[in-house]
């Protein structure tokens, strides 16, 4: 019986593995990670991992957070106040999810991240870059946020994908979540064309368009959505 092919990895699979293989986890835990998040259950093994992560260069910016680098980061010294409390309060929320009793599903691979090591000087540079472009947001809606800028960032520079920021740049410019009548807004700016949806959300999707309408009541809503959104 001829076995089916296996599927290649993804662009987001290696760049998660890179992430992993980063914080210290061996190359086994990393295929039972991808394993474990992947829809089809792809097994890979440690042969495989180790030749992904060979083939991604080590950026400097891609390395944990040092504030003694932020400078490198492309972020001024006066930023320095909001990055190191910022970088403590995502810290303490990573060990939080970690020990959430209600995610006990996350991949063993995630739970066992060093939370210190996690976060990079991409990451810092786009929790500033947000920042700077919607204050109000709290920390949580600023992760989200940060992650699928930097993620498509990575994507381009180290593996070489067209770059596509526009979805994303049109929702923090419409900021839906501020009121329903942003809200509105954004949602007629969408359907008119005259900025993309998120990449992967169908707002004709009446599941899909609920979550999004309670946005403005509750953050957690952007948050879900966030985590649908492709790369």
């Amino acid at each position: 019986m001829i076995k089916p092919r296996k599927r290649q990895m993804t662009a987001s699979e290696k760049k998660k593995a890179k992430e992993l293989r980063r914080s210290g986890l061996s190359h086994q835990v990393i295929a039972d990670t991808l394993r474990d998040e992947s829809i089809d259950k792809r097994e890979f093994d440690r042969a495989t991992i180790y030749r992904a992560c060979r083939s991604m260069p080590d950026l400097p910016i891609d390395e944990p957070f040092q504030w003694r680098n932020i400078q490198d980061y492309g972020l001024p010294w006066e930023s320095s106040a909001y990055i190191l409390d910022f970088w403590a309060q995502a810290i303490e929320f990573l060990v939080n999810m970690q020990q959430d009793p209600d995610l006990l599903d996350l991949p063993a691979g995630f739970r066992n991240l060093p939370p210190t090591i996690v976060y990079t000087g991409r990451h810092a540079r786009w929790w500033w870059r947000v920042h700077q472009a919607d204050p109000d947001l709290p920390i949580n809606a600023v992760l989200a946020l940060a992650s699928a800028f930097s993620s498509r960032e990575y994507l381009h520079e180290v593996l070489g994908l067209p770059i596509e920021l526009a979805d994303l740049q049109g929702l923090l410019a419409y900021r839906p979540w501020h009121s329903e009548h942003y809200f509105e807004i954004y949602l007629g700016a969408v359907s008119e064309g005259r900025i993309p949806p998120l990449n992967g959300i169908d707002l004709n999707d009446p599941e899909t368009l609920a979550i999004f309408k309670q946005i403005p009541s509750d953050w957690v809503n952007l948050l879900r959505i966030l985590n649908r959104v492709k790369n």
